[in-house]
């Protein structure tokens, strides 16, 4: 038997008042405001696309609304023009047009994000909190539909759509104005919390007065904090100060949390007490919104962002840069550049990834001018990941769903070659004759087996090789050896991948770049570069500053480059270079003054030879003493009492290079400090 239910219909009266400039500004800027939602793509999976409103800034004049997104804290800005809602871009003031709340049902938009849309419906609708607003139902000739609401903006795509990408969809989950609910997906609904949820964006500076710190706070969305200043110190202070006693490079880190993410976001920064810091600025790059550097030679450098090619070119060291117009996509296609290797100083390879392209997209770019013009390559290319040259004209290009193809002519033919539907090749690099050594996997990411692979016949047919676990981002050297990262540190292979050995270190690694076995540069997790001449035996450090290094690369056995930007949210990349010297403290650093002890005279006192090889000598008069030496991180390499000793050797042949300070204690109730050098 059916049963039917009789429910009284109840006629509500939604009435909106005229909607003006200040009530779209008003209801884009509630406190604790957030707009959540996700895209998905294809390849790279689903991503958040919420948002959580901030504050009102000016940008160009004008002002804007701030908007952060709420899991990498990338800002968003929107700007109010009676009733039409801007994006504003940063830095060059640009806009595009996002909502017109001014339209009436039949006209279609003209520019902007929904550029071709047409209002079919505009009508009241009440909030889940019982406010009023109005919604605007639009379509496109695609029939891809949208619905806007004042003050939410897109209940189907969310606050920015992403229609070009003709592989993915947006996906509108809810609004939140703090905790109280405006709008939900019901289909989405479990994901609400957690796409709501602003993880906390740490912001402060710090000031360093000799040995004094000082912490001003600026995060966002915090609340909670736990700062460690690397000496042993501790504080929950929103703004902490802290005295350093002795000179050297000490990693400030601190931990933040807030009501809804209380797994703590960890930050380190290295403070240089006192610490001569060998790296030099070549230039600083404000206009991208992640800087990436090619760097072929003192007179051939390219630069570009993420969002867009974007490429410079210099031949000056980046006193002067060139833009570079690289050949027109299709309307709504997006182009990245993943890869750019150069020949020579004339002719260069170019792998593209492209958004919203047709499948015969040619994403393979050549040039043989040195990089001001570049022609495309290989109708059917579509997205490529990496290219790999060597200096003769051979090249190797690999992509997306198993694309790969090579040339051995500079780039201007090219031959696909096809793997069993299962293989793909990720990553190539070229070690000589005709070996190569990649990165490949078989099945479907992100499920997938990866495996080393080998090709002694110029990348044609390929070997695979089980890689031991837990390693990645191998850099070989010759067939057999090669290092890798492993965990929160490296590894060495002898035999071709086959088997890793860590290498015992006392520091994490996260990235690093080795000219030859011996000689490299290694970044730890606080951003400290730490550089070898002998195969990671001994190092000296570097790079102790604010400044998060994004890529390091080695250019000699000398010389290296890294890319660095002020972290975290930071627009401001600077790129260093380093002709590598030993470290050299400041004379007017060094503390010669001990807690209840008077300074000594230095001539009661003789150390020599400084610098020093393998020991060191240390002559006074007969007295008890205490004898430290630290490294420049502030790290005790030894210490030792003596008693009635006039001449004191010591032997440090297995410490590493660089600049160490000797502290004598006890010497007639007094402390006495040496800067010495280790060659």
């Amino acid at each position: 038997m059916k049963h039917f239910y009789f429910l009284p219909i109840i006629f509500t009266s939604l009435i909106c008042p005229v909607l003006s400039a200040q009530d779209i500004a008003a209801y884009f800027s509630e406190d604790g405001l957030s707009i959540n939602a996700f895209h998905y793509n294809f390849y790279d999976g689903t991503y958040s696309t919420s948002y959580t409103y901030h504050e009102r800034d000016s940008i160009c004049g004008e002002e804007v609304l701030t908007f952060i997104h709420n899991t990498n804290g990338f800002h968003l800005y929107l700007r109010v023009e009676g009733l039409k809602v801007y994006r504003y871009f940063r830095p060059n003031c640009d806009k595009s047009l996002l909502y017109d709340f001014s339209l009436q049902v039949g006209e279609t938009i003209s520019e902007g994000y929904y550029e071709g849309f047409t209002l079919v419906g505009k009508y009241p609708v009440a909030l889940l909190n019982g406010e009023q607003r109005m919604r605007y139902d639009l379509t496109s000739g695609s029939q891809v539909s949208a619905s806007w609401i004042e003050g939410i903006g897109d209940v189907e795509h969310g606050l920015i759509p992403f229609f070009a990408d003709f592989e993915g969809y947006d996906e509108f989950v809810c609004t939140k104005k703090g905790n109280e609910l405006l709008w939900i997906n019901e289909m989405q609904a479990g994901l609400c919390d957690s796409l709501s949820c602003a993880l906390p964006i740490l912001s402060f500076s710090s000031s360093l007065n000799e040995f004094e710190l000082s912490i001003g706070n600026n995060s966002i969305f915090a609340s909670t904090f736990e700062w460690d200043f690397g000496d042993g110190t501790v504080s929950t202070a929103g703004n902490p100060t802290h005295v350093y006693e002795e000179p050297g490079c000490y990693a400030l880190s601190v931990s933040v949390s807030n009501e809804c993410h209380t797994g703590g976001q960890r930050f380190i920064e290295n403070i240089p007490a006192c610490f001569s810091e060998p790296w030099a600025i070549d230039y600083v790059v404000d206009t991208f919104d992640f800087l990436y550097v090619h760097r072929f030679s003192e007179n051939l450098e390219f630069i570009h962002g993420w969002n867009g090619p974007n490429l410079h070119r210099t031949t000056d060291g980046g006193q002067n840069w060139v833009k570079i117009t690289l050949p027109p996509v299709p309307a709504g296609v997006r182009r990245l550049i993943y890869s750019l290797k150069m020949f020579d100083d004339l002719n260069g390879v170019m792998a593209c990834g492209h958004y919203g392209a047709q499948s015969n997209q040619k994403a393979i770019l050549v040039t043989h001018d040195g990089g001001l013009n570049w022609e495309e390559k290989v109708p059917g290319s579509y997205f490529m990941l990496d290219v790999e040259v060597n200096e003769d004209g051979r090249a190797w290009a690999v992509g997306t769903s198993r694309r790969y193809y090579r040339s051995f002519d500079y780039g201007e033919n090219w031959e696909e070659i096809s793997f069993p539907y299962y293989f793909s090749i990720e990553k190539i690099q070229y070690i000589h004759d005709s070996l190569l050594i990649g990165r490949g996997y078989t099945g479907i990411q992100p499920g997938a087996t990866y495996y080393l692979i080998k090709s002694n016949d110029d990348g044609l047919t390929w070997d695979t090789i089980p890689p031991p676990s837990n390693i990645h981002n191998w850099h070989f050297f010759d067939e057999n050896v090669g290092y890798a990262i492993s965990g929160q540190g490296i590894a060495v292979t002898t035999d071709g991948g086959l088997s890793a050995t860590p290498i015992e270190l006392d520091f994490s690694v996260r990235d690093f770049s080795f000219y030859n076995p011996e000689v490299g540069w290694l970044v730890d997790n606080t951003g400290l570069v730490h550089y070898t001449t002998d195969g990671m035996q001994t190092f000296s450090i570097g790079h102790c500053n604010e400044e998060r290094v994004r890529h390091i690369e080695a250019i000699s056995e000398t010389e290296a480059f890294i890319v660095s930007s002020i972290a975290p949210g930071a627009i401001n990349f600077s790129d260093y270079k380093k002709s590598f010297n030993l470290n050299v403290m400041p004379s007017d650093c060094i503390k010669t003054q001990e807690a209840g002890s008077s300074p000594v005279e230095s001539s009661e006192i003789t150390v020599y030879p400084n610098p020093f090889t393998n020991a060191l000598n240390v002559e006074m008069s007969r007295q008890n003493v205490t004898l430290l030496l630290l490294n420049v991180l502030g790290k005790t390499m030894l210490e030792n009492h003596y008693k009635e000793e006039e001449k004191i050797q010591l032997n440090l042949s297995g410490l590493p290079a660089g600049m160490y300070l000797l502290h004598i204690l006890g010497h007639k109730n007094k402390a006495y400090t040496q800067k010495v050098i280790k060659h």
